[in-house]
This record gives structure tokens, C-alpha cells and sequence, in this order.
């Protein structure tokens, strides 16, 4: 398979939305660590690990488990959902950042924690 980007060729990379649905990360980051310049940013923004309680208040808009008018299927997708948007911890991308050889330059919790934002440099 021929390269996409050229070692050392690509300033900034973004990742929004994408890493939550990667069952593993880990050959992503590696790549763009391999493709980024010395200097280069790579900006990740996706969805992080939180209490079910939160994720479901969150879907469910204040309708709570007692409604009635949740149906099966809206439920069982909304719990797939949740295995999915929860598989990763933003501790847990940022360690799997720095591990790949990125220096961590921000990390920010946004949509109410349920989200993150991530900006690593490679040195």
C-alpha cells in the first residue's frame, strides 16, 4: 500500500470525531507521527469516556427511564451508542499521544466532559 503523506511533509493534522469509532488508535497516531514535520500539530477532538447517567440525561433530554414513550429499539440503540462515544478516556488518548512520542501541549474537556480537545507537537 503506497504511503498517503510523505515522512516529515504534513504542519497540522485534525481528527474530529474520528478516534471514537477506531477500535484501536494506536497505527493512526503512529502514522502521523511518521508523517507530521518536526514541529507539526496534530488536533484531536472526539468524544470521551463518561457516566451512563450523563451520557442518557444527555440523549434523553429529560425524559427519564420511567417514560413510556422510549421504545425498545431507541433504547438498544442508544446503549450501542454509548459502548461506542465511551471507549476511550481523555486520559487515555492523551497517554496513548505521548506514548506514540507526542509532547501533550493541551487538553480540554468541552461539551460538558463529554467531549475533549487534544493539541500534541512532535518534537
Amino acid at each position: 500500500m503506497p504511503e498517503l503523506f510523505a515522512a516529515n511533509s504534513v504542519d497540522v493534522a485534525l481528527a474530529n470525531r474520528l478516534i471514537h469509532e477506531l477500535h484501536q488508535p494506536v497505527s493512526l497516531f503512529r502514522n502521523l507521527y511518521r508523517w507530521l514535520k518536526p514541529g507539526g500539530v496534530f488536533i484531536l477532538v472526539d468524544m470521551v469516556r463518561q457516566p451512563l447517567k450523563s451520557y442518557l440525561t444527555h440523549e434523553f433530554k429529560g425524559a427519564t427511564l420511567t417514560d413510556m414513550t422510549l421504545s425498545d429499539a431507541r433504547l438498544l440503540d442508544t446503549f450501542q451508542h454509548f459502548l461506542e462515544h465511551n471507549r476511550y478516556h481523555s486520559q487515555d488518548l492523551c497517554d496513548l499521544l505521548t506514548m506514540c512520542g507526542f509532547e501533550l501541549l493541551a487538553s480540554e474537556p468541552i461539551r460538558s466532559g463529554r467531549a475533549v480537545q487534544i493539541a500534541v507537537r512532535k518534537p
